[in-house]
């Protein structure tokens, strides 16, 4: 069933910020994102959506403090996590630690910035060619290849870890570029059926899924650079 190494993905994220009072503010997000193996095969079953609401209160110290929620598919599966906000900004450096990433710059000029980032980043796959199209099933077994379920609804969780410096520049008021690189780290692919996040293991012989028998599969992904 899984003859893709293709996936495809496509998406909006909208970020609302409301000054409160002189020191508090609030703020949130929500966006929408389809990400399958097949646009073509895509309901609108697949989309997922991701939102975060938070509190920030900004010191006398310069420091900014902020708390709140998000939900999303960072992990490669949609999750809710606490939201830990951590800010500060002089003339020429500026730091902020947001969920799962964080971001360090240095400002040599007028426009350019030299920078460190580290990332927590995922998403979750559908397989849209398989879960829509009734005339493909994937069937659930048991240990001993007994059928739990015609058709199980099938994802890929990706995520990874991402750190390295970056260089950016405010080339215009409405135009800003950034070059970035550096190690990627943690990868995970793993299919889970959906529903009941259950990580889906291939028996031998046909290799069908089944839920806790044979051998998970492990792609062996090391760490590279980008």
């Amino acid at each position: 069933h899984l003859n893709t190494e293709n996936f495809e993905l496509i998406g909006y994220r909208g970020i609302y910020i409301q000054m409160l009072s002189m020191k508090w503010t609030m703020f949130g997000m929500f966006g929408t994102t389809l990400s399958v193996d097949e646009f073509g095969d895509a309901e609108l079953s697949d989309l997922t959506f991701q939102g975060a609401l938070g509190f920030d209160r900004r010191l006398d110290s310069g420091w900014t403090i902020g708390l709140g929620f998000v939900v999303a598919q960072v992990t490669g599966q949609t999750e809710l996590f606490p939201l830990l906000h951590i800010a500060k900004e002089t003339e020429k450096i500026s730091f902020e630690f947001l969920g799962l990433e964080s971001s360090l710059w240095y400002k040599f000029s007028k426009i350019a910035r030299l920078g460190l980032q580290f990332e927590v980043s995922g998403n979750q796959y559908n397989f849209a060619s398989i879960n829509n199209n009734k005339d493909e099933t994937t069937p659930f077994h048991d240990k001993n290849g007994n059928i739990i379920k015609d058709d199980v609804d099938i994802a890929l969780a990706h995520s990874q870890v991402t750190l390295g410096p970056a260089l950016a520049a405010s080339l215009s008021k409405y135009f800003n570029m950034k070059l970035e690189g550096g190690i990627v780290t943690g990868r995970r692919f793993e299919f889970f059926k959906l529903g009941d996040d259950k990580t889906l293991r291939w028996g031998a012989g046909d290799a069908v899924p089944v839920e806790a028998y044979g051998q998970k599969q492990d792609f062996h992904l090391k760490t590279g650079i980008y």
